[in-house]
């Protein structure tokens, strides 16, 4: 299902082996040029149609690739071209492979002097790197989606320095409120010397600037919305609730509340009440045939095994209409689907946005001395389920339970994506055109 044709993934690794060959003889020789060569051919044009004066070079990453997307689509005023960060990161980790590599990271990067003369050497290869790769691709502006990516900081250095624009369209955006001090914590120990930093939301940008980050001022940072969900605010809203098709987004408790500080004891539990939750759609894939079920996981193998050992674990065979995949289009999922079950999840405002049947577990009776849910000053928007009974009756019953108020569903919007109308798309190219001029 949405899957990549043989010939283009062929094409794709082939690709990718050249480039990383010829990468390796860069770095073996100190020849940056050969690497900015590698570099041009690993690049992508987004919307080689567009006639756009402006172009910009996009530090690819999976979700960060859709906003991309949207933005050439819904807005249509720059040129993309992507090159994927992991060519960066490889690079990176050759020049500060050692004794030290391990200890450097994201919080530290700024405040240590881990690999010291390792990144000042990355510095210097990136800094002959750029000139050559800006000319073959023809770029006016970088576009990352992350303030603090290790691999990322002396390209900035090296942006500011040859006066590039340099901009985050910063991808966090959704997080309980008890959760949102710790998940900063992050972040208070970075610099930013870049151009500007373009914010999903308000909660976000206004936790930012709490931090006093050297470099994050007001005047850098602007709020311009979530530019993927124009898909979603740009269609009417299909009647899908008799598609017979239900989408799990996957969640492993211990990595989507690490920022709640939970107690041990009280995280197993959590963790035990989720198994159930997820059993308990399984046994409804089961008992229904006439209903696909998928399951939709991140990327890395650790969250698609998730759900595959609770399968295994809790039936003895295959249940042959139940999906469990870590690479089909969320946005077509929940499109195409007449429920949307998950937890925290910026998959869960997709779906309000879109119109969807919101489904969630609940963990309130286990964490109930702090804000656990980003619904709770909406609880109207959720179902919660606490019983396998409850989600046969949100299902069988999801015109009953879609009848919220309007007011209430664009508060939420207003606050945690920026708008209730959409119109990101134009408000970041905008934003990004503004920078370029300037």
């Amino acid at each position: 299902m949405f899957s990549t044709p043989l010939y283009k993934k062929i094409k794709f690794k082939f690709r990718q082996i050249i480039v990383a060959r010829l990468i390796k003889i860069g770095l073996f020789f100190n020849w940056p040029e050969l690497a900015a060569i590698a570099l041009w051919l690993a690049s992508d044009k987004i919307n080689p149609k567009c006639k756009s004066q402006y172009t910009v070079l996009c530090m690819g990453r999976s979700v960060f690739a859709d906003d991309i997307k949207a933005m050439a689509h819904y807005s249509g005023q720059i040129k993309y071209v992507t090159i994927w960060r992991t060519y960066f990161q490889n690079i990176f980790y050759q020049f500060i492979k050692g004794p030290e590599e391990k200890k450097l990271e994201e919080v530290n990067y700024h405040t240590h002097d881990f690999c010291k003369q390792k990144k000042q050497n990355y510095y210097i290869f990136i800094k002959k790197l750029f000139p050559l790769l800006q000319k073959l691709v023809g770029f006016d502006a970088v576009l990352s989606c992350s303030i603090s990516y290790p691999d990322q900081q002396e390209i900035e250095r090296v942006c500011a320095e040859q006066e590039i624009p340099y901009i985050i369209l910063q991808k966090e955006a959704i997080t309980a409120p008890a959760a949102y001090k710790n998940f900063l914590n992050v972040y208070k120990t970075q610099k930013f010397i870049g151009s500007k930093i373009l914010f999903y939301n308000k909660q976000c940008q206004e936790g930012f600037l709490s931090l006093n980050i050297p470099g994050v001022t007001q005047e850098k940072t602007k709020l311009v919305g979530i530019p993927r969900f124009d898909y979603f605010f740009s269609k009417k809203q299909n009647n899908t609730q008799n598609s017979k098709q239900i989408v799990l987004f996957s969640f492993v408790p211990r990595v989507t509340l690490r920022f709640l500080n939970i107690d041990e004891g009280v995280m197993q539990k959590i963790e035990k009440r989720n198994a159930v939750f997820i059993t308990w759609i399984m046994d409804f894939a089961l008992q229904h045939e006439d209903f696909k079920i998928i399951i939709k996981t991140k990327f890395d193998d650790q969250f698609l095994q998730y759900p595959k050992d609770i399968l295994k674990n809790n039936f003895k065979k295959n249940i042959k209409n139940l999906v469990i995949t870590n690479c089909d289009d969320p946005s077509l999922l929940i499109q195409n689907s007449m429920s949307v079950i998950g937890f925290n999840s910026t998959t869960l405002v997709e779906a309000l946005v879109a119109g969807k049947l919101i489904i969630s577990p609940y963990f309130g009776d286990l964490i109930f001395d702090k804000s656990w849910s980003f619904f709770e000053e909406h609880p109207q928007l959720v179902n919660y389920v606490k019983t396998a009974r409850d989600l046969e009756e949100y299902i069988f019953n999801a015109d009953k339970y879609l009848s919220y108020d309007q007011e209430t569903k664009n508060d939420f919007l207003k606050k945690y994506i920026s708008t209730s109308n959409g119109g990101a798309s134009i408000r970041a190219e905008e934003a990004i055109i503004e920078i370029i001029k300037r």
